[in-house]
């Protein structure tokens, strides 16, 4: 576990990621969630040297350690992330986003498909431009800030600084309830874990300041600059039943929209999947990891070409065989590995120096 590593890019800015597992296993580039960064690969650490995967997490511009990109747009990302894969040797590898970094996987597998072998969206996030959309999100703060960063990315960045002032111990007792409000189910193995695993990545992500985070998520709440139907790979769908903070509901708008997309719902589940699922989900990103045909006509239309029958409905009945036999991963639980990971020097985030509790 590498967490600390950076690369420089064209254009002279940093760009900070991680790295788990095994060096010389097969490459996984995952794409954190919103109010994250890289950390969050921690509890995949484990799975990740049993299965023989490397996986490697970018923080996006602004974020962690990556200098920003002012004006950035969200079809920017690709750049950054090709460019990490070239200067790590990665021709070809699987890619996935969670929750609001599905969207740039998506961005990715439009914008540089021959270089993926699998791509999936986890418990991502649907265009939030649609009716509706943000008032049905789980966590009011997520509601608050897409709402507030469309018009105003600066209040928000100013909201996110006076948060980022709260003790981890106060945060991580918000977040354990407002997900046990949202009914998420994962709540209760989430408290089970060390306790500085649930507010590490949020703090890191804002260690040089908030403007990142806010217009993070102005990019996510406003038009995305491409259309679900242009994406020219078959996209797996991946989400909990009962994700109590991106509901069911955005992912059945995804596989709807996405071209040959594959939808597998787990029943039982939240939003917290590649931490509680992460075997089963990274086996089966990696098992598909074989040359993926582009969906041709599919990525005009959003419909099968003329004389080939739509693979969607054989698709989703495999899903429902899937359902109830992908079993919940057996890491929950405290382990030395987050002792030795939270115990972070003075300095290294702005909450460093106080005491949980």
């Amino acid at each position: 576990m590498q967490l600390e590593r950076e690369i420089r890019l064209p254009d002279g800015r940093r760009l900070g990621f991680a790295e788990f597992g095994h060096p010389g296993g097969q490459p996984l580039i995952g794409i954190h969630g919103g109010l994250s960064c890289r950390l969050e690969g921690i509890p995949c650490e484990e799975c990740c040297l049993e299965l023989g995967i490397r996986l490697i997490l970018p923080d996006r511009p602004g974020i962690g350690r990556s200098d920003p990109q002012p004006q950035r747009q969200l079809l920017d990302w690709p750049n950054d992330l090709f460019a990490l894969a070239d200067a790590l040797g990665l021709s070809r590898f699987a890619l996935y986003g969670w929750s609001a970094g599905g969207p740039y996987a998506l961005a990715c597998a439009l914008r540089n498909p021959e270089r993926l072998t699998h791509v999936a969206s986890v418990a991502g996030i649907a265009p939030l431009t649609h009716p509706k959309a943000l008032s049905r999100l789980g966590l009011a703060a997520d509601r608050l800030l897409f709402r507030l960063c469309r018009t105003s990315p600066g209040s928000a960045a100013a909201l996110l600084s006076l948060a980022r002032l709260r003790r981890p111990g106060a945060t991580r007792r918000q977040l354990l309830r407002a997900l046990e409000r949202s009914g998420d189910p994962d709540a209760q193995l989430l408290a089970e874990l060390e306790p500085g695993l649930l507010t590490a990545s949020f703090y890191e992500a804002m260690r040089s300041g908030t403007h990142g985070t806010a217009l993070d998520y102005a990019l996510l709440a406003r038009e995305w600059g491409f259309g679900l139907s242009d994406v020219p790979l078959p996209v797996e769908v991946w989400h909990g039943e009962e994700d109590g903070l991106v509901p069911v509901r955005h992912a059945h708008r995804l596989a709807r929209a996405l071209p040959g997309a594959r939808l597998v719902l787990v029943p039982g589940r939240g939003h917290f999947l590649p931490w509680l699922h992460c075997r089963s989900l990274f086996a089966s990103l990696l098992a598909s990891a074989q040359a993926v045909p582009l969906l041709g006509a599919r990525r005009a239309t959003g419909q099968a070409p003329a004389g080939e029958p739509d693979p969607r409905p054989r698709q989703r009945a495999h899903d429902r065989e899937l359902q109830g036999v992908l079993p919940i991963d057996a890491w929950v639980r405290p382990t030395p590995l987050y002792a030795t990971v939270f115990a972070t020097p003075a300095g290294s985030s702005p909450n460093a120096s106080r005491p949980q509790r």
